[in-house]
């Protein structure tokens, strides 16, 4: 649009263009423009289509799946029970696999929520990642004493509050490290940074963020 602007305004000898190649130098860059902007156009299309096909049908909604999740998660409020008491200053929240892939989790003395992914479990301690940080950062949750605690690296360790079906679920629902880096080679997904990987596995064949 700015080029065809720019070369509408040269027919008049006014406009950028004009000014500085001249009047009948502006407008011979008519069609040499138009034809650049159709080739950007048509390789970026080529680039797009061939990026979307290349990610798997289990990606794809598993990106749609996040992108749902951190809407939910922004909707999402703490109760008026928490508000009321006042444990949501003492307390933080974590709900995970409220479906496949969607967690919510809620620091101590937040009223907002935000979306975590679950990564895996290892020797107890369970691994997520924070999205909105940037770069994400590794959050760990474990239990201490009969207290569920979590702690983002840098941060405080805090405790949280679970839902109760995970006291009882959330074994069916976990992986270990090894299962979720096979789905991430074998779905393209992204491993976070901070997961270090083993050494019998190839870490040219994990895509990293």
């Amino acid at each position: 649009m700015f080029h065809l602007l720019g070369i509408f305004a040269s027919t008049k000898g006014m406009g950028i263009y004009a000014f500085l190649f001249g009047k009948e130098v502006a407008v011979a860059l008519t069609w040499p423009g138009i034809a650049l902007f159709f080739s950007g156009f048509w390789t970026r299309l080529i680039m797009g289509a061939g990026i979307d096909l290349d990610i798997t049908p289990e990606e794809r909604a598993r990106r749609m799946a996040e992108e749902k999740a951190r809407e939910e998660a922004q909707k999402r409020k703490p109760s008026e029970e928490m508000l009321s008491s006042g444990r949501y200053l003492e307390y933080g929240e974590l709900d995970y696999y409220i479906t496949e892939g969607i967690s919510n989790y809620r620091e101590k003395g937040s009223k907002t929520f935000e979306y975590v992914e679950f990564l895996y479990v290892e020797n107890g301690v369970r691994y997520f990642n924070r999205l909105n940080w940037t770069p994400p950062k590794e959050m760990i949750l474990y239990k201490e004493n009969g207290q569920w605690y979590c702690q983002t690296t840098g941060q405080e360790r805090e405790r949280v509050l679970l839902p109760e079906h995970l006291e009882e679920e959330k074994d069916e629902l976990e992986i270990d490290k090894r299962e979720y880096l096979e789905q991430a080679i074998e779905y393209r997904r992204i491993v976070p940074y901070f997961v270090e990987i083993p050494s019998d596995i190839d870490e040219s064949e994990i895509d990293r963020e």
